[in-house]
């Protein structure tokens, strides 16, 4: 493995990888208030409420090919 995830999101089924270390993905403005899911290698890993001002962040921990919420 490289040390990379594929990390999706179940809005418009929207995909990212890591930049500077960081994974940033914009769902646009129609997102704000909506429930999202977010999937890191194909595991859904956590659903979020995204927030009026659009920001939500989601960390992780990479197990193998799978990946858990960090706690």
């Amino acid at each position: 493995m490289d040390d990379t995830a594929r990390v999706r999101s179940s809005w418009g089924n929207k995909e990212t990888w890591p930049r500077d270390g960081y994974y940033n993905m914009d769902l646009g403005s129609g997102v704000c208030g909506e429930s999202v899911e977010v999937f890191v290698n194909g595991y859904g890993i956590c659903r979020r409420s995204i927030p009026r001002d659009g920001n939500a962040r989601v960390d992780f921990v990479l197990k193998g090919a799978s990946a858990t919420p960090a706690r």
